[in-house]
Order: C-alpha cells, then sequence, then structure tokens
C-alpha cells in the first residue's frame, strides 16, 4: 500500500466552544478538497469530543492529545522550568505513555498549530503548546505553521520563550496587529475566515428572532454580565423589539446557559439557541437581525451576514484586543463596555462584502502552507 503523507494539527477544538469548532472545521475542509487522500491528526485537549464534532469533514481524520498531556506535565510556576521542561519531554521521550504520539508527531510532513484565543497568560499550560510544536520540528525538520495566532495577554517569561519558538515556524501568522508586533510575525487575519471560504459555514437559514444575545458565562464577573444584560435588553427596545421573542446563544456548553433564565426574567419571551443545535444546523444570523455579544466569533459570523451589532467587553483585555481587530476590519459594529452607557446600534455596513474578500485572503495563505501533495516515509505511514 502507498505510503500516505501525514498532516498534524495542533487545535483546541472539541471543548466545544463554537469558534474553536468552527476554525477546526473550516481547515478540515480545506484539506478534504487539497489533500482528501493525507492522514490527519488533531492533537487537541479534548479528542474524544473532537472527534464526535469532526467526524466526516475530512475522510482520514483522526484525533490524540498528545502534546496537550505534555503541556500539562511540564507546566509549573517557574515559566523557564516550564518551558524547559516540555522541550525535554519531547526532545528525551520523557513521559513513556506519551512517547509513542511524540514520534507519531515527529513522523508528520506538515505540523501546522492552529489559529484562536487559547494562547494567553490566561491559561499558562496553553503557552507550552507553540515550544512543543517547536522541539517536534527542530527533532524532525519538516515545515511547521501558525495561523490566525492571537496571543495576548501575554507577559513574563512566557513571552521570549513564545518568540522563540514562533521563531523556528516556516511560517507564522498572527490574526492581529498587536501579537504581530509583539511577537514578531506575519499580519494576517483570523482563521475562522477559511470556514466562510469553504462549504463548512453552516447558517441557519430557518426563522429566527429580530434580536439575538451572547453573553458568556465563563472568564467574566457576573455583575458585569447582569449590567450587560440590562443593557442590551434596553438597545433592543430602542430598536422596537419590545414585545418581540429575542434569541440567547450558547456558543460554550453550559456556561453560555446562564444567560436563558436571565433573559426570560427581565424578557419574557425568549429562545434558547443551544451549541448542539447551533453545531448542527448553523448560526442563526442574517441580515435583518440586532446582535449583542461578547463572545468573538458570533461577531465575525453574525457580521458577515450583514447583522447589525454591537460587540460587548466585560473587562478583559483578552476580547477587547479580539473584537478591536474585526473593527479594524470594519465589521461595522460598535465595542461597548458593560459599565458605561452604550450608543445606539450603528447602521449597517459593507461587511459581508469585506468578508468575502478575508475569505479569499484566508484561502491564498492555506493555498500558500499546502501548494503541493507530498509523501513521506515514516513509523506510522500507511
Amino acid at each position: 500500500m502507498a505510503e500516505r503523507e501525514l498532516i498534524y494539527l495542533v487545535a483546541t477544538a472539541g471543548h466545544p466552544n463554537y469558534g474553536d469548532e468552527l476554525i477546526a472545521a473550516g481547515w478540515l475542509c480545506y484539506l478534504a478538497e487539497r489533500r482528501p487522500d493525507a492522514d490527519v491528526w488533531i492533537d487537541c485537549a479534548q479528542p474524544g469530543r473532537a472527534a464526535v464534532l469532526l467526524a466526516g469533514i475530512h475522510p482520514r481524520l483522526q484525533t490524540t492529545d498528545t502534546c496537550w498531556r505534555v503541556a500539562w506535565q511540564a507546566d509549573g510556576p517557574d515559566r523557564d522550568a516550564a518551558h524547559a521542561r516540555a522541550r525535554e519531554l519531547v526532545a528525551k521521550r520523557g513521559t513513556p505513555r506519551e512517547d509513542l504520539g511524540i514520534e507519531l508527531a515527529t513522523d508528520a510532513d506538515t505540523i501546522h498549530l492552529l489559529g484562536g484565543g487559547h494562547l494567553s497568560s490566561l491559561w499558562p499550560p496553553n503557552l507550552l503548546i507553540p515550544t512543543i510544536v517547536s522541539e517536534l520540528v527542530r527533532i524532525s525538520g519538516a515545515p511547521a505553521h501558525a495561523t490566525g495566532m492571537s496571543l495576548l495577554p501575554v507577559d513574563g517569561e512566557d513571552v521570549g520563550h513564545l518568540r522563540d519558538a514562533l521563531g523556528d515556524l516556516t511560517i507564522a501568522e498572527a490574526s492581529e496587529a498587536r501579537t504581530a508586533e509583539q511577537f514578531g510575525l506575519e499580519i494576517g487575519i483570523d482563521d475562522a475566515f477559511l470556514a466562510l471560504a469553504t462549504d463548512q459555514l453552516r447558517i441557519d437559514a430557518r426563522p429566527a428572532p429580530r434580536g439575538m444575545l451572547l453573553l458568556h458565562g465563563d472568564l467574566h464577573e457576573r455583575g458585569a454580565l447582569d449590567r450587560a444584560l440590562d443593557q442590551a435588553l434596553a438597545a433592543f427596545k430602542a430598536e422596537g423589539l419590545d414585545g418581540q421573542e429575542i434569541g440567547v446563544v450558547e456558543a460554550i456548553p453550559p456556561d453560555d446557559s446562564w444567560l436563558l433564565d436571565a433573559a426570560r426574567e427581565r424578557w419574557g419571551a425568549v429562545r434558547m439557541f443551544s451549541f448542539a443545535e447551533v453545531w448542527q444546523q448553523g448560526l442563526a444570523a442574517n441580515a435583518d437581525q440586532v446582535w449583542i455579544t461578547s463572545r468573538f466569533h458570533a461577531h465575525l459570523v453574525a457580521a458577515a451576514q450583514g447583522a447589525r451589532g454591537l460587540a460587548v467587553n466585560t473587562g478583559l483585555e483578552y476580547y477587547q484586543v479580539k473584537h478591536r481587530s474585526l473593527l479594524a476590519q470594519d465589521s461595522g459594529w460598535e465595542l461597548v463596555d458593560a459599565a458605561q452607557d452604550w450608543p445606539a446600534i450603528p447602521p449597517a455596513g459593507t461587511f459581508p462584502r469585506v468578508a468575502a474578500r478575508l475569505a479569499d485572503r484566508k484561502r491564498s495563505v492555506a493555498d500558500r502552507l499546502y501548494p503541493t501533495s507530498t509523501r513521506k516515509r515514516g513509523l506510522f505511514g500507511r
């Protein structure tokens, strides 16, 4: 049997989180078109869930969690020691339970760190993932890429280690200018735009409420979320939606479902769009809607469908940076602070056309990473 190309993706798929799953699905759909005969592995923190959520997108997809387990084992408060330990575990096969997984990764023809917002000081173990990828490619010599990176906030000793690790990669692209400047990366765009360029982005075409709301329940203090909810409902009333049903969207289950009961207490007629429904049917976004969301990828997808909206900042720099990157690309929305008075929702803009161009641009990046099919011998080749 002919040996197959092995493409090794490193991602945070499987949590589940709508944006992270969308990014992974977009790349898998692209690779199904471009490299349908390749063996494709996704190394992620939740490989079992990822196998379910991403099943059938690429015909030769398999999942594992090797890099993440190495990161969890190496992590610690001394950041220099944690990065050194991560390299040691990869280079010296110092973790017997993961040694065969490391062997698989070093046998890959391409290693590709997918984008998203998971690389931040909010989650210290995650910051070891680029170091692990760097050590893998130092051993194997395979081309390695990072696309759509958003690395803020990151501070302390991690900054230098991330610069060194990303410097080992063949192509390293940031999703926004601040990350590109701090870490010396190419300025690019979010990886989710690739889903817009493939058949993977699902939009729920069934009738949906005109007002749509997503205020995520993780990372933020409940008082700030309650203030944001009150402001959001006032904004819907200003749009003439009083008495109409509104939609509440869940991007991370069950964290975002807090909003359902809270919204019903204040508004009454509320329809829930669970993560499972969103993933199976698509995001219920259209040009006749008004969206208010604190989650970045709901902002991206809804604005790309022509929805007007407000992006909500409830206090974290992490989300400010991400939302501002879309505003800089003319999403036409406004970034609002939960603790301040909100402006009126802006009029419709031209972002659907802009998003189509950005999707084409992201596909060009993908074509640059995967120009032609290659084959390589290896322990895990089939």
